[in-house]
């Protein structure tokens, strides 16, 4: 009974054996070592990244060197996209604006390039309906600086087209307001586009949901209360 039993155990692995390929994938006797255009591009691309920024369905995106440590150079490529409904509604952009001091200081962040020249982190604000994915949105956003670069901004280059790679959301793990990126103007301008019954002051301060909207956009309601106590109101309406 013993011998019977470890001879089913037996016929029953071979069953489950997994079969052996006759031979391996054929290979090229000597491997290609040419140059190739495309060899080292990814690498040497500029890196596209998005942020959440505590809105629903609204994210930044920014677009570092290929180190990821500093602002890529833009030449002309956003105001081919802003000039064009079709491309904005494609990678569903809502502007393009300038990133904030990280000091927390209602200013312009810039960094100097290799001449000593001061430039500004160029920041695209998304927004997405519900149901769209932002990759998606921020995937096209990229496709299509490439496709600027190669073809209406060609000639502006010194040392080659640029190459750009979507690098998917780099949101930190608490994800911080609005008002942590954008400059305040900035952020009552995404107020005004995404939430209903903000377009004036008094509409916004009439708003019932008014403590909700501020503290989404400036991380306190208090805090935006004020902000936006600040502004001229004429001001605030021609945003």
């Amino acid at each position: 009974m013993a011998k019977d039993k470890e001879l089913k155990n037996k016929e029953g692995a071979k069953k489950h054996d997994v079969p052996k390929k006759a031979s391996s994938p054929p290979r090229k006797t000597v491997p290609n070592r040419e140059s190739s255009q495309y060899a080292g591009k990814i690498m040497n691309s500029n890196q596209v990244k998005f942020k959440y920024v505590g809105i629903d369905n609204v994210a930044i995106a920014l677009v570092y060197k290929p180190d990821g440590q500093g602002p890529a150079f833009l030449g002309n490529i956003l105001s081919h996209i802003e000039g064009n409904a079709t491309r904005m509604e494609k990678c569903k952009l809502l502007f393009f604006t300038k990133l904030r001091k990280s000091d927390g200081s209602d200013q312009v962040e810039e960094v100097p390039n290799k001449q000593g020249n001061m430039y500004p982190f160029e920041t695209a604000v998304f927004c997405t309906l519900d149901g769209e994915p932002m990759t998606a949105a921020v995937n096209n956003y990229t496709k299509t600086l490439n496709e600027i670069a190669k073809v209406e901004c060609a000639t502006e280059w010194k040392y080659g087209v640029p190459l750009f790679s979507y690098k998917g959301n780099s949101t930190p793990p608490n994800t911080p307001p609005l008002s942590t990126y954008l400059l305040n103007a900035d952020c009552a301008l995404v107020m005004k586009r995404v939430f209903q019954d903000c377009d004036t002051k008094t509409e916004l301060m009439n708003n019932e949901f008014r403590n909700d909207i501020l503290s989404a956009v400036f991380g306190d309601a208090n805090v935006g209360f004020e902000i936006i106590e600040g502004f001229d109101e004429e001001f605030y309406d021609s945003l």
